[in-house]
């Protein structure tokens, strides 16, 4: 099947490191009204990295709002789930952790280990998790995402958009604002090591309080930020950028225009679902 030109276009932006910064994709949103306040190529399909985790999330978050799992619950480590890449925590197989510890790890250290420690507890294996995961995103008008995995490790049909995970980021915090929070530690301390938050804006910025920091290298360096200002809130979403200093300086600069433009916009436009065909993706 032949491409279409898009997505050639997407194809060569992917996989030539040096056109990364022509593809960097943004979006900014108000969180309370999901209406777009900056948008920059925000419908391209990419890879989300470990913007992945934040459906994780959203997954357990349900569960233990619905208490079918419990904070202090020991989940058993499978071999799958010890051998994940980096980044991790070094669970051992066999050993047990805390529902606690693999939550906050997995949301502070980005660690693969017990994000799937968590999927294979709800879904019997990452594979129906994931299942559960793709399933949950079209529920929510995610038509421009597909996940493979807990994780966000590079799959080539893991794929999604900034403007899915700008509704993603969004539902994670208005249907828990009970473990939004989570999002917005710092560090805390496993076992003998503490462990930090790996969203430098996090540290360096009294303004945010999260989310979500991705990377691999099919992905680039991808951020999912919320921030406050004189009593409003701005999600941003940055997919894509060279370097990890561009994302963090791109974030900002969403986030600054997005206030601006708040103080605009009599009414913002509400965030669009722009559809593209996942299959066509998959020839890349």
């Amino acid at each position: 099947m032949l491409l279409s030109l898009k997505n050639l276009l997407l194809m060569i932006c992917l996989i030539s490191s040096s056109s990364l910064a022509h593809c960097t994709s943004a979006i900014a949103i108000d969180q309370k009204t999901g209406g777009v306040l900056v948008k920059e190529k925000a419908d391209e399909v990419l890879y989300p990295a470990s913007l992945t985790k934040m459906m994780t999330a959203y997954i357990v978050f349900d569960h233990l709002k619905k208490k079918s799992l419990k904070w202090n619950q020991k989940l058993y480590v499978s071999e799958s789930a010890a051998s994940k890449a980096p980044s991790k925590l070094g669970l051992k197989p066999g050993e047990y952790v805390s529902l606690k510890d693999a939550l906050l790890t997995m949301v502070m250290k980005s660690a693969n280990d017990s994000a799937t420690v968590l999927a294979e507890k709800i879904g019997g294996s990452e594979e129906n998790f994931a299942k559960m995961m793709t399933k949950k995103a079209r529920s929510f008008g995610m038509r421009n995402t597909r996940f493979r995995n807990c994780t966000g490790l590079h799959a080539i049909d893991h794929v999604s958009t900034a403007s899915d995970m700008a509704i993603l980021a969004r539902r994670v915090i208005n249907d828990f604002p009970e473990y939004t929070h989570i999002f917005g530690l710092k560090s805390f301390k496993y076992k003998d090591e503490w462990i930090h938050n790996t969203n430098k804006l996090l540290h360096s910025s009294p303004e945010i309080a999260g989310i979500k920091t991705g990377y691999t290298n099919y992905a680039g360096y991808n951020l999912a930020s919320l921030a406050y200002r004189k009593g409003k809130r701005v999600i941003t979403i940055v997919m894509h950028a060279p370097t990890s200093d561009e994302r963090y300086e791109k974030s900002q600069e969403l986030i600054d225009r997005a206030f601006a433009n708040m103080r605009l916009q009599v009414s913002a436009p509400k965030l669009s679902h722009k559809y593209t065909n996942l299959n066509a993706h998959q020839s890349i």
